[in-house]
């Protein structure tokens, strides 16, 4: 059964799967960027829904390269959004509006919750209090402590040497605290004046003045800038989220929706991508659009001019939790960005056998090649589903835009031969970002994003 977008369980050259006539420009650029004529030849009559008819429900073949030291197995489920038609809009960068950073001060630290910015440093970061200046000596002594316990005073010259450091460490903080001069933090009455600054760090406080969590604010989407990451951490949270402990991921996803709904988004974001362990969760949000959220890929975080992928992080909320407490975390949300121009109101897309035929292509290229120590690469696609991607528009300092991609996400396992620091015959799993192994232009097949390749 095709089943909308929802969870996740748990090279880089350009390719074009639709034909294009010598007329026509690709889509995908060298530099990853979108050509802003790419929509001149769009059908606006595209039929969505009978494209999506046509997909199976699921993709299993598996295929052996390179003497069949290579497997490739694809045995997923394909997911997709239900909607008659995937527009392609504008996205701007944008710091976040003061209504939002004061409601989730309110969402954290509940009604009449207040944020404080003490004295800072030229980065935007606190200064130390007194309490932190106590907090640091307190845990040197108890190291210094430990250490002595430990070894019976039979120091080695290691130990020596790393207490020696302690103890230096400690007289340093020490005169610190001495010299320390209160000065009072200031409390944020208009959220407005936060958007002038580059980067701010303070504490949410309760009604009743009791430290709720830190929230480090950086405010960095002007336009005029073209610097496109605005972001928000909320760490060291004390307060519950929740009435009972979350001792379930279907707990945890109930705990962030009601965040979320009093944060005053809650329509605007769905949960795409799932980490963690029996111990810990990892709820990750995306942007939707007219029914269609973004790619499970969102936490991919692209920084060099020199990759083929796109320019700007996608939008992200996540929010953490411990299993078995009432309280996350942390929360981050970053990459903010408003909804500008519907450039077309109906992206013609690829078939997706097409699609088929270039992810084939793309990792028989990538694997074609693998480093002398490994002896062999298994690889697993488990889920493939369509959603947005943010990419760069050719020639525009500040453009950018959600077109339609096809994420594939599963697993890289390895082993190694002798000789090289590695256990012979053990499998290795690759790192992959939220698992994504290649993530490809639903347009016309280029490659967005290869989790391999960017190695």
């Amino acid at each position: 059964m095709k089943r909308v977008l929802l969870l996740v369980g748990l090279c880089i050259l350009a390719f074009s799967a639709c034909q294009s006539t010598p007329n026509e420009e690709v889509i995908i650029s060298q530099n990853g960027a979108l050509a802003p004529n790419v929509f001149l030849d769009m059908d606006p009559d595209f039929d969505l829904p009978a494209m999506l008819a046509r997909v199976p429900e699921r993709w299993e073949k598996e295929m052996i390269l390179r003497d069949g030291t290579v497997k490739i197995t694809m045995d997923a489920e394909i997911e997709y959004p239900n909607v008659g038609a995937i527009p392609i809009v504008e996205v701007i960068p944008a710091s976040f509006e003061p209504e939002k950073i004061e409601a989730l001060v309110r969402a954290i630290g509940g009604e009449d919750a207040y944020l404080a910015i003490p004295p800072q440093d030229a980065g935007g970061l606190a200064l130390p209090s007194r309490e932190d200046y106590e907090a640091w000596i307190a845990d040197i002594t108890e190291t210094i402590k430990k250490l002595a316990a430990e070894n019976s005073k039979n120091y080695s010259e290691e130990i020596v040497a790393y207490i020696a450091d302690l103890e230096s460490e400690r007289k340093r903080l020490t005169e610190k605290l001495a010299a320390y001069q209160e000065v009072p933090s200031e409390i944020v009455k208009d959220y407005s004046s936060l958007q002038d600054t580059f980067q701010v760090e303070g504490y949410i406080y309760d009604n009743e003045g009791n430290r709720a969590a830190q929230a480090q604010i950086g405010l960095r989407g002007r336009a005029q800038d073209d610097v496109r990451e605005s972001f928000i951490y909320v760490t060291k949270i004390s307060v519950p989220i929740s009435d009972g402990h979350i001792d379930s991921l279907e707990n945890a996803v109930a705990a962030v929706e009601r965040l979320l709904e009093d944060i005053g988004v809650s329509g605007s974001y769905t949960l795409v991508s799932i980490a963690g362990s029996d111990e810990m969760y990892e709820l990750s949000y995306g942007r939707t659009y007219k029914g269609i959220a973004y790619s499970p890929s969102v936490n991919k975080r692209i920084l060099y001019e020199s990759e083929y992928s796109p320019a700007w992080v996608d939008e992200r909320l996540s929010v953490g939790f411990d299993v078995g407490k009432s309280i996350t975390s942390f929360f981050h949300w970053w990459g903010y960005g408003l909804m500008g121009e519907e450039l077309i109101a109906n992206a013609t897309l690829c078939d997706f056998s097409e699609i088929q035929t270039a992810f084939e292509t793309q990792l028989s290229s990538i694997f074609s090649w693998r480093a002398d120590e490994i002896a062999t690469t298994d690889i697993l696609i488990d889920r493939i589903s369509l959603g947005y991607m943010r990419v760069k528009m050719q020639n525009a300092a500040d453009r950018y835009m959600l077109i339609p991609a096809w994420t594939f996400q599963g697993s890289i396992q390895n082993t190694y031969r002798e000789g090289y620091g590695y256990t012979p015959n053990r499998p290795v799993y690759e790192m992959l970002q939220d698992n994504v192994v290649l993530v490809l232009s639903a347009i016309d097949g280029a490659v967005i994003y290869s989790g391999t390749a960017n190695h």
